[in-house]
């Protein structure tokens, strides 16, 4: 479970990021 929990906050940041840098 907690693999699964740091991919998805792993996933959001690169979300976030992508999100600022467009």
């Amino acid at each position: 479970m907690k693999a699964g929990v740091q991919l998805l906050s792993a996933f959001c940041i690169v979300l976030f990021c992508l999100l600022v840098v467009l």
